[in-house]
């Protein structure tokens, strides 16, 4: 079975469909719906851990802090 996801990050704007395909087999071994909750639940912060990762420019970062810090030492 496919279950349509998407990331609610706070930004304006729709973000991209996702999708976690979950075994069948999985499914039937469920005895109640807290089990498919928990399972589906499970499933898709799996896929999610495994898709989604911050990204950015260390170089940048670095040279901003730099000059945050050289603010600093001027203020003084």
């Amino acid at each position: 079975m496919n279950v349509k996801w998407q990331i609610a990050d706070g930004y304006a704007g729709s973000s991209r469909p996702q999708y976690t395909e979950i075994d069948d087999y999985s499914i039937q071994e469920c005895e109640s719906d807290e089990e498919l909750e928990r399972l589906i639940e499970e499933c898709i912060q799996d896929d999610f851990e495994q898709i989604v990762s911050p990204s950015w420019d260390m170089k940048q970062a670095l040279a901003d802090a730099k000059e945050v810090q050289a603010n600093k030492e001027e203020e003084e």
